[in-house]
């Protein structure tokens, strides 16, 4: 899930099957692209979304 405003949403399918997968086999980080925009997800420690061209713009996720 990603904070969105002040609430958690969930990911798309596709998209969350990439970060399971990610987690799953010990990776720290995944490029993911979303509504256009390409982020990079911290699916280990931080925990957070960033912007690949901005990574000063980031968000928090979680995994439930």
């Amino acid at each position: 899930e990603v904070t969105l405003g002040a609430a958690w949403r969930e990911y798309d399918a596709a998209t969350q099957a990439t970060l399971e997968a990610a987690w799953a086999g010990g990776v720290t980080a995944v490029e993911v692209t979303l509504r256009g925009t390409v982020y990079v997800v911290q699916v280990t420690g931080d925990m957070v979304q960033q912007q690949k061209d901005d990574p000063s713009r980031w968000r928090a996720v979680r995994r439930v």
